[in-house]
């Protein structure tokens, strides 16, 4: 089983701000959920994904339990399984 990294402030204020303060799943922004996000990694560390800008993201907690440990996704246009990636979230770049 892999290690969970804590992440520091910098990084969560790093993915917070990029995303700006949306899901990058859902792109419900937290304002109107009441909620704060919580930082994602794309790929599970569970899974061998590493804590890096480019492997997390913001998530709402109905997102990020849907998602759990998946790495993948049904396309809903094309009905094809689809690897999931930050870029398909966010149009800001790092």
């Amino acid at each position: 089983m892999a290690t969970k990294t804590k992440l520091s402030k910098r990084l969560i204020k790093l993915v917070r701000t990029r995303a700006r303060f949306r899901c990058e799943y859902c792109r419900a922004p937290e304002r109107l959920t009441g909620q704060r996000c919580q930082v994602d990694h794309i790929a599970p560390q569970a899974r061998g994904g590493k804590t890096e800008p480019d492997n997390l993201c913001l998530a709402c907690a109905a997102c990020n339990s849907f998602k759990l440990d998946r790495i993948e996704a049904t396309d809903p246009e094309s009905g094809e399984s689809a690897s999931l990636s930050r870029s398909q979230f966010c149009p800001v770049k790092s």
